[in-house]
């Protein structure tokens, strides 16, 4: 049935229709004046000869005009018989991705090492989230907001692809900052409550201890990702050297 019947687009143009008919219908009914012939002529021969010989004038173009005003209001109706689906608004859900951006990052223990593996998951996760707001926060000694809470895929990917532990300006790991950091968008975008997700190879008691404290008496969860083994593998830095420690021993984190 929804297919023969049309939905309207203008259905307000309809409170015109009683107004035409009434018009029409007073066209339809009026009293046909013939100038200064009713003076002359006897009221007896008025409805033969006033009226065209036949006793009634043509109702015809009355009934032309109450067709042309009936198509003309169909037309200001806005007939459709195609349904426009209204685009909803799209989900907020924020989500802050806080991920570790430390030379440690650089093992190879999943190959090819540890921020290549985060890379595709978080690549996977932001696909997946196509339409939700979501940021993206880089830290190390420091936090910093690589991505403000968006949508934007495109941006999204490009930036990822750029990432490498030297961008960072302290060395360091503080995943309590990038938490405090994650935190702060989120009060400034308003979108409601969010989600805190961590991507790390791991934590220690000061970042656990300064975790804590940012989460008090808060309701934000907080989900962790950890990326790496128990076993671990030498770190290649970006120059193709192994990473040592302070006595010159590969570091194996």
């Amino acid at each position: 049935m929804s297919l023969l019947w049309p939905q309207w687009l203008r259905p307000l143009w309809l409170l015109l229709v009683p107004l035409l008919v009434w018009l029409l219908w007073r066209l339809w009914h009026r009293e046909r004046q013939s100038g200064r012939w009713q003076l002359l002529l006897p009221a007896a021969f008025h409805q033969t000869l006033l009226a065209g010989g036949n006793g009634r004038g043509s109702r015809l173009p009355w009934l032309a005009l109450g067709l042309a005003w009936l198509l003309a209001v169909l037309a200001l109706l806005g007939p459709s018989w195609q349904r426009v689906e209204q685009s909803n608004q799209k989900p907020a859900d924020p989500l802050l991705v806080l991920l570790e951006l430390t030379p440690q990052m650089l093992a190879a223990d999943g190959p090819p090492n540890r921020l290549e593996q985060a890379r595709r998951k978080l690549l996977d996760l932001l696909e997946a989230r196509r339409d939700a707001q979501t940021a993206i926060i880089v830290y190390a000694g420091s936090a910093h907001s690589l991505v403000p809470l968006s949508d934007d895929l495109a941006t999204s990917r490009n930036l990822l692809e750029a990432l490498k532990p030297s961008l960072m300006p302290e060395p360091g790991r503080r995943a309590d900052l990038a938490v405090a950091r994650g935190l702060q968008l989120l009060e400034q975008a308003q979108l409601g409550q969010g989600r805190l997700l961590l991507i790390t190879s791991a934590l220690d008691e000061q970042e656990r201890s300064g975790i804590r404290q940012a989460l008090e008496r808060r309701a934000t969860p907080l989900l962790i990702l950890g990326i790496g083994s128990r076993e671990g593998a030498p770190v290649v830095q970006e120059d193709g050297s192994f990473l040592k420690d302070e006595r010159g021993a590969i570091l194996i984190p």
